[in-house]
């Protein structure tokens, strides 16, 4: 996951995720969305589940996810995928 140590909360939400899965990012103004996501929700896009926003946000910080460009303007995101290469980057920083 790019070469550095993530927390566990960060580890947890990248172990949960499958290969071509991803996390989804909704604006929010919930206290746990300001206070450890940035301002946003986060659910995985396969089954909707929320996923730990502190745990999300380091993961798209730390570009361990991929971003998809999905968003309402040029060069924004609100899916973050893990990819077969984000997959291996992490496997080769813990060998």
């Amino acid at each position: 996951m790019t070469g550095h140590r993530y927390s566990h909360h960060a580890s947890r939400v990248f172990n949960g995720l499958g290969v071509g899965d991803a996390i989804v990012r909704q604006a929010s103004t919930t206290d746990e969305a300001v206070l450890r996501g940035g301002g946003y929700l986060y659910f995985k896009r396969s089954n909707g589940r929320p996923v730990g926003p502190a745990g999300a946000r380091e993961l798209i910080d730390g570009q361990a996810l991929k971003p998809l460009a999905d968003g309402l303007f040029e060069g924004a995101s609100q899916c973050f995928e893990k990819t077969r290469e984000t997959l291996v980057e992490a496997i080769e920083s813990h060998a």
